[in-house]
């Protein structure tokens, strides 16, 4: 009877296979392909005419692709267990109650470029049964480090507002686009084809590109640098492969580089020519400048300058001379001073001031008066050329109107509404020759015009309403004169309101100016916005001109600034009424710029300070209401911080022949000079220098005469720039011993 039964139930499986296929088969192992180190279940079913067979596991949809800096892994279908594989490593393992519930994936696994993933899934039944998944490999493509890989010298700006050197900076991009992160690693060497020692391993995006400080390196050396680019290793690439090695850079700590250096003729007031020689660079704080008359040979250095201007005065006019610049750094830690490159020559030649501003004014209803800044100095000379065309009807030349040694002339004759462009030109002859000249060209349109021109708004006051919780800002609009206009119209639009509403109504086209008044309130904010000036003519409304300013802030007045202490000084300003605080700017006489600090009240103690450094002060003004806008401050104080005076405290007769002069300490002081004289208004010279406890011993001096010592600091600035003291007050003394 059992055998019957046995028989029926394999028929019944039988029947099965044929019906469902693999998966109804139940009673024999299955032997699907299962990645390495993976055991396949095998599921045995008793001979029980009462057992329910396994249902057949199901894969509707299985897929894995790149996204981003993923493997992006999804799949559904039913089956009571469902594996996923990564490169032979089990990643996620999906348990189900029965066969016939269903699963979903969807999963990242963060990729490696330049590395081969193999991913596949696995849905398995309760009796072992299994189907897998049939996903391609992903192969990751790779890129490279592109040809912008460089080194540079890294600076940032120190304390007292010299550039430090503090490493060697590295920057680079990649030669191909690739989503997610990057490996890469950093090695380094003394010598081009020496050994190259890792200094580290980071990630990064394409967007991003490569970036890291070398703060190990030293001033002076010069380091080679390269990158190697490599997959890393997590539990699904287990071998760190290198797959792309860049060139090599090499680099300084400490070298300055030169941005850039310009060279422009002028005169003074005295009429000396003079060339000034603007430089730039990213670390130097010092600059050998040399001359030439020749562009490759004969340069003599003339000057060593520690700002980023100078002016090489009384030079030949006419002659052409040749300017490089050699960049150093004074490196304060180390106390050595490392030169950079030799700037290209660069070559002016001085004629006339090269600048010239030529304002036109509509004098007439056919007139336009003429002038401009005339040429500094005695240049007797030089005469002006004034040339004009119609700038509204094309094809007309430029006629002379006039030649004049002053600096004004009035072209007559016009035409009431044309448009006229006008060349002033610098003669400067010998002869009937002219040797120099030099021309600019200046439009204005005469008659009445739809637009007004040369709008300017010029911030005047603030003033506080605190019963009103509220702030008024004033401004002085002014406006060139459009000739013909009945009067001007100014409107803006009205925050509280929601329209655009008549501010003014000018009723005189002479008028030129308006003191127009924005104020904001803590509980409504800015009232005005859009603000603009309009001319019209009879009932005719020309077009809008916007105001740019009018809700900018008051900057602070009558800034300026004071020595506090050896060590400090304290910049002060006027109170502005409204404001939330006061922002102080300092620049350089290097350029550097840095913001100081903030506060609440109207001065500021600033006590990063090196001495003989010229620094320049600024306050920005941030208000307390909505709606007015910080800018630049336009009062500035001038500042260089000086060291302190010696002071003599003690002389004594201590032995026979012998004095000894003992001295306060003076910051900063690197050593101390004493001089010495036999009359008080005599010549002084060098005896000694203080010994480390401010002491100095004075021998083989001559009984009953009289000496007189004084003492000057020495010093030098983070820059490098010498620093010398007021010499001390006099003392003398009358040897008795």
């Amino acid at each position: 009877m059992k055998k019957n039964i046995a028989r029926k139930c394999l028929c019944i499986a039988l029947a099965s296979a044929m019906v469902f296929g693999e998966a109804g088969t139940v009673l024999a192992a299955q032997g699907e392909n299962v990645p390495a180190g993976q055991d396949t279940a095998v599921s045995v079913q008793a001979e029980d005419s009462s057992a329910e067979l396994a249902a057949a596991p199901n894969m509707w949809y299985s897929n894995a692709y790149q996204s981003g800096g993923n493997i992006h892994i999804s799949g559904n279908g039913t089956a009571k267990r469902v594996c996923v594989w990564v490169n032979g490593v089990l990643v996620k393992e999906i348990n189900n109650n029965s066969d016939t519930d269903s699963w979903s994936l969807d999963m990242d696994v963060t990729k490696r470029l330049s590395s081969k993933y193999t991913v596949k899934i696995v849905a398995y039944s309760s009796d072992g049964t299994s189907v897998s998944s049939n996903i391609n490999p992903i192969n990751v493509g790779s890129t490279a480090v592109n040809d912008a890989f460089c080194a540079d010298s890294q600076v940032e700006t120190g304390s007292t507002g010299y550039g430090k050197s503090t490493g060697i900076h590295l920057s680079a991009g990649f030669t191909d686009w690739f989503d997610g992160l990057c490996l890469y690693q950093v090695y380094r060497s003394t010598k081009v084809n020496g050994t190259y020692s890792l200094l580290t391993t980071q990630s990064t995006s394409y967007y991003s590109g490569i970036s890291y400080d070398d703060k190990t390196a030293k001033p002076g050396v010069t380091y080679y640098y390269k990158i190697k680019l490599a997959t890393g290793k997590d539990k699904y690439v287990t071998t760190n492969k290198v797959y792309s090695v860049s060139g090599i850079v090499s680099a300084k700590r400490g070298y300055p580089t030169m941005r850039s250096v310009s060279v422009n003729s002028f005169a003074d007031s005295k009429g000396r020519t003079g060339v000034n020689i603007y430089m730039s660079s990213d670390l130097a704080n010092q600059y050998d400048i040399y001359r030439s008359v020749n562009k490759t040979s004969g340069y003599k250095k003339i000057k060593t300058v520690y700002s980023n201007s100078y002016d090489d005065m009384n030079l030949k006019r006419g002659t052409v001379y040749y300017y490089k610049v050699l960049p150093k750094y004074y490196d304060a830690a180390t106390k050595k001073t490392y030169a950079g490159e030799m700037s290209e020559p660069k070559a002016v030649k001085y004629i006339m001031n090269n600048y010239l501003s030529v304002n036109l004014t509509q004098v007439g209803d056919r007139a336009l008066k003429v002038d401009w800044e005339k040429e500094e100095g005695t240049a007797a000379d030089i005469s002006y050329e004034i040339w004009y065309s119609r700038a509204d009807i094309s094809g007309t030349g430029y006629r002379k109107a006039a030649t004049t040694k002053t600096n004004s002339c009035i072209l007559r004759n016009l035409a009431a509404n044309g448009k006229y462009s006008v060349r002033v030109r610098k003669v400067k002859k010998a002869g009937s020759v002219v040797k120099y000249e030099y021309s600019t060209i200046t439009q204005r349109a005469m008659g009445y015009t739809d637009t007004v021109s040369d709008v300017n708004v010029e911030t005047l006051a603030s003033a506080l309403n605190s019963a009103k919780n509220a702030v008024t800002v004033s401004y002085r609009v002014t406006w060139y004169r459009d000739w013909g206009a009945t009067g001007y119209i100014i409107k803006a639009y009205n925050n509280y309101t929601g329209k655009t509403e008549k501010i003014a109504v000018i009723k005189s086209g002479k008028t030129t100016s308006y003191v127009f008044r924005n104020v904001s309130t803590k509980s409504s904010g800015l009232k005005y916005t859009d603000v603009s000036v309009s001319p019209y003519k009879g009932s005719v409304v020309g077009d809008e001109s916007s105001l740019w300013g009018t809700n900018n802030f008051v900057t602070a007045k009558k800034t300026r600034s004071v020595r506090l202490s050896e060590t400090s000084a304290k910049v002060v300003w006027a109170a502005v009424p409204g404001a939330k605080k006061y922002i102080v700017y300092r620049t350089t006489e290097l350029g550097v710029s840095q913001k100081i600090g903030e506060t609440t009240h109207t001065y500021f103690i600033d006590k990063n300070l090196t001495n003989n450094y010229e620094y320049t002060y600024s306050v920005n003004v941030v208000s307390a209401y909505d709606g007015f806008n910080s800018v630049t401050a336009d009062c500035f104080a001038y500042y260089t911080h000086k060291i302190a005076t010696p002071r003599i405290t003690g002389m004594a007769n201590t032995a026979a022949g012998v004095v000894t002069i003992r001295c306060a300490k003076v910051a900063n002081a690197k050593y101390y000079v004493v001089y010495r004289s036999t009359s008080k208004n005599g010549t002084y010279k060098k005896v000694g220098t203080l010994a480390s406890n401010l002491t100095f011993v004075d021998k083989k001096l001559t009984k009953g005469k009289a000496y007189y010592y004084k003492v000057i600091a020495f010093s030098v600035n983070d820059g490098g720039k010498a620093v010398r003291s007021a010499s001390s007050a006099v003392k003398g003394i009358v040897i008795k011993k």
